[in-house]
């Protein structure tokens, strides 16, 4: 029995036109098919990457380990160990102190510009195979700063130089040259930080002696006006005060003294920054070639390489027997590049 006001609904038509893509099989009967080419692409490309690895000429690599010189002198002021004693006010060789002098222009500048031994050239010169009579600034950073490598070892308060090129002469004239423009820079703002102390030391000491002879004035002048002083009367107290500050202002200015020496022996002293540790030795080795690393992963991209390659091809193949119009727009318009065209023809 058919009931009234149910229209029955059309059937749609079944679309069994073949989409194209690529399935997970096709991509593996693809790679099956031509394993022999891709391994045997595998191989010669490995074997050319081990070829030029061996025939490569391995550059030097100079390296020494540093440690910096702290000086642990106690003065009796509190100005002058403030500044002198090794603490975070003062010009000490730490470490990180070290590395940044190593950074600065000036000291890039003075190793950039040491002439190469044996040579009329300078180690800018060596390293950039260049006649550079005056380099720019910008230059001489960037060049000192990529060939000399700076590491610090936290645990032990050491500092690693390390230099690697292509000529050990100038791996070693580098790394001297490094260690000596540091010194001479740390050195030179010691000696300017102990300057400015000698300076204040001897407003100090001037100050200081002025208050002393002040004291001294005032004690003479009661003296002489007080030949006689009765003990425990008001004079004798008087006395007494007086008495007490004039030594005061006399261990003030023999302190004053003190320090003001002890700044001028700053300003005067020749510390080095870093004493070396582990000297160059006489043959300087090769950094090593890494073959266990570059060998599996050249290997390793050169498969994925082919095997994209062949993925591709097959999608392409795909593509050009789709019988949906719109793909076959898609290939006619990509078919236009005269590759792609050579491409199809060929498969």
């Amino acid at each position: 029995m058919s009931v009234t006001g149910q229209r029955e609904k059309p059937a749609t038509a079944r679309d069994d036109t073949p989409q194209p893509g690529l399935s997970p099989a096709d991509v593996v009967r693809s790679v099956i098919e031509r394993w022999k080419g891709i391994g045997a692409g595998v191989v010669l490309v490995t074997g050319v990457v081990t070829l030029a690895l061996l025939l490569w000429r391995r550059p030097y690599e100079a390296s020494i380990t540093l440690a910096p010189v702290t000086t642990t002198k106690q003065l009796t002021g509190t100005l002058a160990s403030s500044l002198l004693n090794p603490n975070p006010t003062g010009v000490q060789a730490t470490p990180a102190f070290i590395v940044k002098l190593l950074r600065l222009h000036a000291v890039a500048s003075e190793i950039a510009l040491t002439p190469a031994s044996g040579s009329a050239e300078t180690l800018i010169e060596r390293l950039t195979k260049q006649r550079l009579p005056q380099p720019d600034n910008r230059l001489v950073d960037d060049v000192v700063g990529e060939t000399i490598d700076a590491i610090i070892d936290r645990e032990t308060g050491t500092i690693m130089l390390r230099v690697v090129h292509r000529d050990s002469a100038v791996a070693r004239a580098v790394v001297d040259a490094a260690v000596g423009a540091v010194t001479r820079a740390f050195q030179s703002a010691a000696r300017a930080q102990g300057t400015e102390l000698r300076r204040a030391q001897e407003a100090r000491v001037d100050s200081a002696a002025k208050q002393l002879h002040a004291a001294e004035d005032q004690l003479i002048s009661f003296l002489s006006g007080n030949r006689e002083i009765t003990p425990y009367s008001v004079t004798s107290v008087e006395r007494q005060r007086l008495e007490m500050g004039a030594q005061l202002a006399r261990t003030v200015y023999m302190q004053a003294v003190a320090d003001r020496e002890a700044a001028v022996a700053k300003e005067l002293e020749q510390t080095p920054a870093v004493v070396v540790l582990d000297p160059l030795p006489n043959r300087l080795s090769h950094p090593p070639r890494r073959l266990a690393l570059i060998l599996p992963l050249s290997a390793f991209l050169t498969a994925v390489l082919l095997i994209s390659v062949l993925v591709l091809r097959a999608w392409w193949a795909a593509l050009r027997t789709s019988q949906d119009p719109s793909v076959a727009a898609l290939v006619e318009a990509l078919e236009r590049f005269s590759w792609l065209r050579r491409r199809g023809r060929a498969a």
